[in-house]
């Protein structure tokens, strides 16, 4: 029974996405959850960081749709993207997901840790999942991941890394890599881990607005957990500009795109619901 019970509370890792003003990528990487083999009753809230743009309010808030809207994916990225055509239809996803809305723009640092408490409330698992709202996924990168950390037992898991790949990777059989920092695109970070560091991050300046996966990875660090990335990765990064670090270039060399993933990205036509 014991047994049974911990799987799954591994299991049902609600997931939490940032967004904010980016509703071509969100869209995106809404498609792309929805075609991948999640179990039914995982528990899915967007969070908005008060986006400003009509397109976003639109697409978020609104039960209208958003016609023709461009859609840039990376050069370098774009042949392991599926069938991704340069402008998009935005259809309303107010009805499909839990959103959740701040009132003023707090930055990712700290729009990410609020993300974190909010899904530790709603939920017991040992675990929480953040995603951004810039990724394609593998179809079974949950299953993925939760078996990761079944094996492992680490404090943060991430579906990518800094700088590509932790390491040369030509086994297409999944295990993990320690790490010293690991990307914010796709993570399972524990509670364990976040009951100790959310309290001491919380105190960081307001004026931070970004660098999150930095800090993070040094709290973890600092406290003794592991920080882990699958290998291969589990996600493809598709943003081309950092909202947070507009100025910043994200090249092959500095970690934004992986080409270590070895099994099929997946985007669905419609949005499943996960109200």
């Amino acid at each position: 029974m014991q047994d049974c019970y911990h799987l799954n509370f591994i299991k049902n890792v609600p997931i939490g996405i940032l967004t904010r003003n980016r509703p071509t990528y969100l869209d995106l990487t809404l498609r792309s959850l929805s075609a991948c083999s999640l179990p039914h009753d995982v528990k899915v809230t967007i969070y908005d960081d008060a986006s400003d743009l009509q397109a976003a309010m639109t697409y978020l808030f609104t039960s209208k749709k958003v016609n023709n809207v461009s859609l840039n994916i990376p050069d370098r990225v774009s042949n392991y993207v599926p069938n991704i055509p340069s402008t998009i239809d935005l259809y309303p996803i107010n009805k499909c997901y839990n959103i959740v809305r701040n009132e003023s723009h707090k930055g990712v640092f700290h729009a990410s840790l609020q993300a974190l408490s909010d899904l530790m409330d709603v939920s017991i698992t040992e675990y929480v999942c953040l995603l951004q709202d810039d990724i394609i996924l593998v179809k079974d990168w949950y299953k993925i991941m939760s078996e990761l950390t079944e094996q492992f037992r680490p404090g943060i898991l991430a579906g990518i890394s800094f700088g590509c790949a932790a390491s040369p990777c030509d086994d297409i059989e999944y295990t993990a890599v320690k790490v010293k920092w690991a990307q914010a695109q796709c993570l399972f970070i524990a509670r364990a881990f976040l009951k100790r560091a959310l309290p001491i991050l919380k105190k960081e300046d307001s004026s931070i607005k970004c660098h999150f996966d930095v800090l993070l990875c040094d709290a973890a660090n600092n406290h003794g957990f592991d920080i882990l990335v699958t290998q291969p990765h589990v996600c493809q990064h598709v943003g081309a500009v950092s909202l947070a670090q507009p100025d910043k270039l994200f090249n092959r060399k500095g970690g934004r795109y992986s080409r270590y993933i070895h099994r099929p990205l997946v985007v669905a036509e419609n949005i499943r619901s996960f109200l």
